[in-house]
Order: structure tokens, then sequence, then C-alpha cells
């Protein structure tokens, strides 16, 4: 008897393609599939139809999984072309192994992962359960006309039932948008909730061994999206020696300070900010959840993720004649200042600023691990008179609130973008 589509497991037609093909072929191309993963020895759980890399034409993508000679348990994501007779073609797979009882809910860890289609690629979703903590992951992949793997959109959502808390990170690299948030609720009566969200642009800093630790002029390629003020360009690079920027700021009426050392002066003109965070992240002990119960009015007040301006923020003023001003802390402070070079443009004013490593606390930043990135977020102050301003910057800023910089990543000569699935922060940067 044959077989039909309505009879296998998980059957979703999902048409990622405005000209998908006719229900015949989507019956047969999914037998077809089946057929081969029967024969590789692999159970079949669920698939999709989606155009994966964007050619007009639709692949199928499937969720098995399999057992080795060893009794190992593995979950394997497969990508399937067809030729003219429908005999499938595998253009890409992915195998993850499965530890000890994952998927058995019986047991400590629990584990989940799913397939979706998108427009166009794929998606893949997984799901671990603990007692104490959950951690859902998405990747939004899609295979280009090589067939090689990219990471358009990750998202990853951690979540404490216990301590009713949750945090996400959505990491979109098709705009190079990311977001950050949270949520947590109270335990005690006539508390409100806490809730925060925060956007940013994801700067990526290519290596580039050839510049010299001092400013040094870079081809601008990305701009600021956080305000109705125009944004401005940037561009970043990185060596062993320090961070390198070049910023091309749009002001049609540029209005210099009039002093170098008065900060309020400074506010007063046209200028940049730069603000760094030396220790991006959490400020709460995810292991142990049970410590926020005991001590919950303590961390409702301080909050899952900083929100004030503590020991590792930094900030620096600099304006269009030149003029660097430390905003936060005291210059004597400052392990290293930026080295900066301004000139005045048609447009506004054009700036090379050098970071150097000793800024960081290291002597190389070859020495720094990259995976978490640096927490950074560039903003431009336009001045009109009076009390009348614009400004716009690298993320959702406000000050002075760490929660609301963005962050920068310092990529490797060897790493592409968007980067290859599977997505691991540490591998990829380092």
């Amino acid at each position: 008897m044959e077989q039909t589509a309505q009879e296998m497991p998980a059957f979703q037609q999902d048409v990622a393609s405005a000209n998908a093909p006719n229900g015949q072929f989507h019956v047969q191309a999914a037998v077809n599939v089946q057929e081969v993963l029967k024969s590789r020895q692999m159970e079949l759980m669920e698939y999709r139809f989606s155009d994966t890399n964007h050619d007009l034409s639709q692949e199928i993508v499937s969720l098995s999984k399999t057992t080795d000679a060893q009794r190992q348990n593995w979950l394997v994501v497969s990508v399937y072309d067809f030729d003219e007779a429908l005999n499938p073609i595998l253009r890409y797979e992915k195998k993850q192994q499965l530890t000890a009882g994952a998927g058995n809910k019986g047991n400590a860890a629990a584990y989940e992962q799913h397939v979706a289609a998108a427009d166009p690629g794929f998606s893949v979703c997984e799901d671990w359960h603990i007692a104490s903590w959950e951690i859902h992951e998405c990747h939004q992949i899609q295979l280009d006309r090589g067939w090689a793997p990219r990471v358009i959109a990750h998202e990853i959502e951690t979540s404490e039932p216990k301590a009713h808390s949750s945090q996400k990170n959505i990491f979109n690299f098709g705009s190079r948008i990311a977001a950050r948030a949270y949520t947590r609720l109270p335990e005690g009566a006539f508390m409100p909730a806490l809730s925060r969200y925060s956007q940013y642009v994801m700067i990526f800093s290519a290596k580039n061994d050839s510049l010299e630790p001092a400013p040094a002029r870079l081809e601008t390629t990305q701009t600021s999206d956080f305000s109705t003020h125009a944004p401005f360009h940037f561009a970043s690079s990185w060596n062993a020696s320090g961070v390198y920027f070049s910023f091309d700021f749009n002001d049609q009426d540029v209005i210099f300070s009039e002093s170098c050392s008065d900060a309020l002066a400074v506010q007063q003109s046209d200028h940049a900010e730069l603000w760094f965070d030396l220790n991006p992240g959490l400020n709460i002990d995810r292991n142990h959840p049970e410590s926020w119960m005991m001590e919950y009015e303590k961390d409702y007040q301080n909050e899952p993720y900083r929100h004030h301006i503590d020991s590792d923020i930094y900030g620096v003023g600099i304006t269009p004649g030149g003029c660097v001003i430390p905003l936060t802390p005291t210059r004597e402070q400052w392990t290293a200042m930026p080295e900066v070079q301004v000139e005045t443009t048609e447009d506004g004013y054009h700036m090379d600023v050098f970071v150097p490593a000793k800024f960081y606390g290291v002597d190389s930043l070859d020495q720094m691990p990259r995976s978490l990135g640096l927490g950074f977020t560039a903003r431009q102050h336009d001045f009109h008179g009076g009390c009348k301003y614009s400004d716009t910057a690298t993320s959702e800023f406000r000050w002075p609130d760490p929660f609301t910089f963005g962050q920068i990543w310092l990529m490797p000569d060897n790493a592409a973008y968007p980067p290859h699935y599977p997505l691991q922060w540490n591998r990829w940067l380092e």
C-alpha cells in the first residue's frame, strides 16, 4: 500500500516560497525522504517544507533521531533537495549528541528540539529543563547557494521558575540589531513587577594587524538607528594594541566648546560621547536561585542587571575641537585615555579614536576572552542652543544605565559574517 504524507509523523505543509509546488510534489517528496531516512536507520520525528537557500524552490528540513554502534543517541537536522525525479539529495546535516536521560522528563534534565520553516531558511529550537532552570534557544538558519549554513537570527531565553525571573537576548544578524530583556515577578504584596527591554546595534570589530597604535581612519560600514535625529556612520577594527573607531557625524551647524576643562561647557556644545562597560552581564548568581528567595528584597532593589554607574563604567566626551573630557570617572582613574583625531567636514565632523589595550587591563587584546563582548555605546550630542539638543546613539541609551549600553564583538581573522551554524559564540569569536 502506497504511503501518503498524511500518514507520516508531524507532517506540516509549510510553504515558504511564493512559487510553491503542487500538492503531489509535497506528498511524493515527503515519502521519498522518509524512505531515505529509514534506509539510514534514522527515525523521523518531524519535517517542514522550506525554501532554505532563497532559490524559489522548496527543500525538506527534517528532524530525526538515531543510535550509533556505541548506543549513543543523536538528534539529526537534515536538509534534502530533489532532482527532477524527486530523488532526495542531502544538502546539509547537523548531528547533536544527547546526554543520558535527555528527552526523558522523569530524569533530572529534559531536552526537546524541533524545526520550523522560515522565509527563507528554517529555524532549529532547543529546550532544556531542570528543576530550577529552563533555557529556550532558537537559531534561524539560511543556506547560501553553496549550501553553507548561516545564522540569520539567534534567540536565547533563560528562566528560573522558583525565582519568577527570566532573561532574553535576541540577535538579528541580518539587520545587526540586538535586544535584551528581563522580567521578574514580585514575591511580596503591592510590589510592582520588574520588566526591562533595550535594543542596540551589533558592532562587529574586524581584526586588522596592519593598523598602527594610533587613530587610523577606517571605512564606515554601520549606522546608528535609535533616534529620529539623523544617524551617524561608524566603523571599528582591532588588533593586539587596542580597538579603533571612525565616526562621521552629521551636523550642519557645529557649535564648539569654549573650554576643554569645563564639563558643563562641553554639555553646552556639540560633542560625541563614548561609554564603556568593562563588566557587562548579570549582577546575580544564577546558580543559586534559592538565595534570591531568601534575600528577595535586596535582589528586588538591585534588579537582575546593573542600572547604575559603578567602577566598571567609563564615559568620555570628545568635542569637534579635539577636547577629550572624562565624564566618569575622573581622569586620574583611567588606566589609559583614548587617543583622538578630529576634523570638521562639509556635513559635520569626522572623528578617529584609538582605545589602547591597557584601558581594558591587558597588555594585548589577544589575551582577552572575547566571547561575551565588550560593553560600549557611542552617542552624538547635537546642541542647538538654549536647552535644545538632539541625540542619537548605537543603543537605546539612557544615562547612566549600563543595561542600555550596546556591545562590541572582536572578530578573529577567519570569522564569517553572518556566522556559521551551529552558533557557539566562543568558538566563532575565538
